[in-house]
């Protein structure tokens, strides 16, 4: 009953990083569930060092970078992206009347996440890492314990991930 209080009162958070991660709801819930089952098989190997918080997280950390891995490198395999539509196919566009932004707004914006994406998923894993879990909430301590660095470092890679993204943006 401990255990599942811990979890409950955790799994937003173990969320949230999954959710850096991954960058999709569904996969960071399996992921998410996955690091508690892991966490719980695991649990005569917490040893108090860190709060049970950190702990969880960093196995929710290293469970949703592995399954990112193995899927992107499956996915990869099978697919290719284009935003061409099909020949043949039908694009519709809303109207300002509807409420909606044009087509070409739409598009333009979504082009610009596309850059900070691609900008981000460019950065090297030790700029990276720490900006994805800044941005899913965590703070400089628990991001610091999670990828077992110091915390002067850690505030240095977020400032420096934000700087690079900014100029490559």
């Amino acid at each position: 009953e401990a255990f599942a209080a811990w979890i409950d009162r955790h799994r937003t958070a173990a969320l949230r990083t999954a959710l850096a991660v991954l960058g999709e709801r569904a996969a960071a819930e399996d992921v998410t569930q996955d690091a508690c089952l892991a966490a719980w098989r695991a649990l005569a190997t917490f040893r108090g060092e860190a709060t049970f918080r950190t702990w969880l997280l960093t196995i929710t950390w290293r469970t949703a970078l592995s399954h990112r891995r193995r899927w992107s490198s499956w996915w990869r395999s099978l697919t290719t992206f284009s935003d061409a539509p099909e020949p043949g196919s039908i694009v519709t566009t809303r109207s300002p009347a509807d409420g909606q932004p044009f087509a070409d707004e739409v598009a333009a914006e979504r082009q610009e996440i596309a850059i900070v994406q691609q900008v981000i998923r460019a950065l090297p894993g030790r700029l990276r890492h720490p900006l994805l879990l800044a941005a899913s909430g965590l703070g400089m301590q628990e991001i610091a314990d999670v990828l077992g660095i110091p915390v002067g470092t850690v505030k240095w890679r977020i400032s420096e991930a934000r700087r690079v993204t900014r100029e490559k943006a």
